[in-house]
């Protein structure tokens, strides 16, 4: 299947707003081979991000923590480390980070007895709730740390509690094709008791 021309870049401001836009692949490249021409004994990252950007479907990029940026290839999610020391592909990247759509909510689904209902949460407030808890517990943070990446840039979150198999899921939606899930073991009793608190106000759908 044949990739897409255009990638969703998605950022978050020194407030913690995440904003999203779509950016041409071509276009970004051309200004990563430029880099790479012009600096070519220390090109290592362009070099990466060449290869890796017509394979993408998001990137995420805090632009306030210049150590790494996040992206989703074939619906999973992956880490890119980029130092702050590479100053000019930081400043490539960024440079497209000055427009775009707001996006201060997300739409939360799920399914209980049978039923399927849906809210709209603020991206930040719940975003804060599973922070909160990656610096309460730092030896066991893990669902807490991808719930809190994925609050980033996820459009749609969805859980079937009526799920009977040994481990459930959180799964995501970014755009209209990009997917994938996070699954949470039963003992993360913690995580799930916020995800269950999400779920108070019922908007009943078809």
């Amino acid at each position: 299947m044949e990739k897409a021309k255009t990638f969703s870049l998605r950022w978050t401001d020194e407030e913690k707003h995440v904003f999203k836009k779509k950016i041409n692949k071509e276009e970004i490249i051309a200004s990563l081979e430029g880099l790479i021409v012009g600096f070519p004994r220390d090109n290592g990252n362009a070099k990466r991000l060449v290869q890796l950007i017509p394979q993408v479907d998001v990137i995420y990029i805090n632009i306030f923590n210049k150590n790494q940026i996040q992206y989703i290839k074939d619906s999973k999610y992956h880490t890119m480390h980029i130092g702050e020391e590479n100053k000019v592909i930081w400043a490539i990247l960024t440079a497209y980070c000055k427009t775009g759509i707001k996006s201060t909510i997300f739409r939360f689904e799920w399914i209980r007895d049978g039923q399927k209902y849906e809210r709209y949460l603020e991206r930040a407030s719940i975003k804060r709730i599973f922070d909160g808890l990656v610096m309460a517990y730092p030896d066991m943070n893990e669902n807490s740390k991808k719930l809190s990446d994925i609050l980033s840039i996820a459009d749609d979150l969805y859980i079937n509690w009526d799920y009977t198999g040994d481990v459930n899921s959180v799964y995501y939606k970014i755009g209209e094709e990009v997917t994938g899930g996070i699954a949470i073991k039963p003992h993360n009793k913690i995580v799930w008791s916020k995800l269950k608190e999400m779920c108070t106000v019922q908007n009943q759908t078809d």
